[in-house]
């Protein structure tokens, strides 16, 4: 395309693009070229071609003598979410643009605009698996202190680094009182006295009562425009730029984490948002443990243990695995310099759609295993045939793997069960899904129903490696997954049988596994 522009001789062909969830043009030169020209590009989306700007109405004629500018042509950014930018191609002598010249600009503009939103989703991708990976490595440290209490000054000085800045101070709040208190800090100059209500911590002080107040997170800087809250006082202690957010669990604020730098980071709210989230981590830790000191009777032990369930569910490493797959996409997308074919592309969008859709089925996961852990799993009860339950679910199972052979021992006497029929459904799904993945090949599923006289007895029986006698019980924990399994690289999540535990534990029943004499499991 460079050769291709040369017949014109253009001077420079500089690209401009709209700053996000903006309707503004980002660059004062930009806005140069009028805002009757701009609009033009912006609300139609079609190129504006000035053969001679001493004749044209569209941009003034003391601009373009002021930009050296005689002849221009503004190529519209054109995506699906509509125009993001233009390409500026000035002549500082009047030019005739004829319509190869147009093709081609246009032409170089899809291709650029192309690029502009692939690297946004990109820089996107990034951001995300950055957020998991600090937020991973919060939760390993926190799931390894006892009582984090105890360590407050090893947390704050691991979440400085992870957020790569040079110090911080944690304050408790008083629940009785109201007031702070100063419980952890790191990264502070020896001489500096720990009053909060004297110089130079006072500063801190007040901006923590302000977000303990507000209960909202706070960005604040030392520079001139930079488009933050400018608090002068902060150079008095050191600090450039600060970050403050509240240690909250729930509805309850437990107290304010402060960090900040001595030299100028270019914090932005993307930062705020990842920091803001480690402090509701933080305050959850604390909240679980102060149930956990507390816990004398049964309603702070239920409390404490749902707080638990709902940070692990929260900072999941499984989530990374989908992103991993997407980014891998995405960079396969980027990297090719020449055009790829019309397959490659749609091989990596499906790609990108079915690791999306797995990611969803992961937090659905996720939200089942906290509403089981909170013991608020909604069931909608109804009396169901179970033959035709089963039997449907075998046909659909069947009908979507293919191969996979499942044979059936359904007695005709299952009486009428008072059960929620999505719920078991989904039960008896994992459980095939389970013994498709681990079955020896060309081995059978068979699955078999009957009633005992006192309860129905449903099982699925694979002829697979078995599980071993001493994690019978373990594999029904959440997140819990065998050697094999990672030494294997088989995909899953680990939360599968422990939702159907839960949901056949809600239902009044009962689930476990045994060995099969010759070979797998039930």
């Amino acid at each position: 395309m460079q050769s291709s522009w040369q017949q014109p001789q253009v001077r420079s062909v500089p690209v401009w693009t709209y700053k996000s969830h903006s309707r503004r043009w980002p660059s004062r030169r930009a806005t140069c070229y009028s805002s009757k020209t701009l609009q033009l590009v912006r609300e139609r989306g079609e190129p504006v071609i000035i053969d001679d700007v001493l004749s044209s109405t569209t941009l003034s004629v003391t601009l373009g003598e002021l930009m050296g500018i005689r002849s221009l042509a503004l190529l519209p950014l054109v995506t699906a979410l509509g125009v993001i930018g233009f390409i500026a191609a000035p002549r500082s002598i009047p030019y005739h643009w004829v319509t190869n010249d147009v093709r081609l600009g246009l032409a170089l503009a899809a291709q650029s605009a192309t690029a502009i939103e692939n690297a946004r989703l990109f820089n996107i991708l990034q951001q995300h698996n950055r957020r998991i990976e600090v937020l991973n490595a919060m939760a390993q440290l926190l799931s390894t202190l006892p009582d984090p209490n105890q360590h407050l000054e090893l947390v704050l000085t691991r979440i400085a680094e992870i957020m790569d800045l040079d110090a911080g101070i944690v304050l408790l709040l008083d629940q009785n009182t109201g007031s702070l208190t100063l419980v952890a800090h790191c990264g502070l100059p020896r001489v500096v006295s720990l009053d909060l209500y004297d110089l130079p911590l006072r500063p801190l002080y007040e901006i923590a009562c302000l977000v303990a107040t507000t209960r909202e997170s706070l960005l604040t800087c030392c520079e001139e425009n930079s488009g933050r809250i400018k608090h002068e006082p902060l150079q008095a202690i050191g600090f450039s730029d600060l970050m403050a957010v509240p240690l909250q669990a729930g509805k309850t604020i437990l107290g304010v984490l402060l960090v900040g730098s001595h030299s100028p980071r270019g914090l932005r709210d993307e930062d705020l948002a990842l920091f803001t989230t480690i402090g509701q981590q933080l305050g959850l830790t604390l909240k679980n443990a102060q149930l956990l000191r507390s816990a004398t009777e049964m309603d702070a032990l239920r409390e404490a243990d749902r707080l638990k369930s709902g940070f692990i569910a929260a900072v999941s490493h499984d989530l990374r695995s989908p992103l991993t797959a997407i980014r891998a996409s995405v960079e396969s997308l980027l990297d090719r310099r020449e055009i790829q074919l019309a397959w490659e592309q749609d091989h990596l969008l499906h790609n990108i759609a079915g690791q999306t859709s797995r990611l969803g089925r992961l937090v659905d996961q996720l939200l089942d295993l906290s509403r089981i852990e909170a013991g608020v799993l909604s069931l909608d009860l109804d009396w169901t045939e179970l033959p035709v339950l089963i039997a449907d679910t075998l046909a659909k199972f069947e009908e979507l793997n293919n191969g996979c052979q499942v044979e059936r021992d359904t007695a005709a006497d299952l009486p009428l069960h008072y059960v929620d029929p999505d719920r078991l459904i989904q039960v008896l799904w994992n459980l095939l899904e389970n013994a498709n993945k681990y079955a020896s090949p060309h081995s059978p599923i068979k699955v078999e129903a009957k009633w005992t006289g006192t309860e129905v007895l449903i099982g699925v029986a694979d002829r697979g490696p078995g599980i071993p006698a001493g994690e019978h019980e373990k594999i029904f924990q959440h997140f819990y997954r065998l050697d094999r399994d990672y030494r294997a690289h088989t995909q899953g999540s680990g939360l599968g049988l422990a939702i159907c535990r839960g949901i056949v534990q809600a239902h009044g029943g009962r689930i476990w596994v045994e060995d099969r004499p010759d070979g797998g499991s039930i």
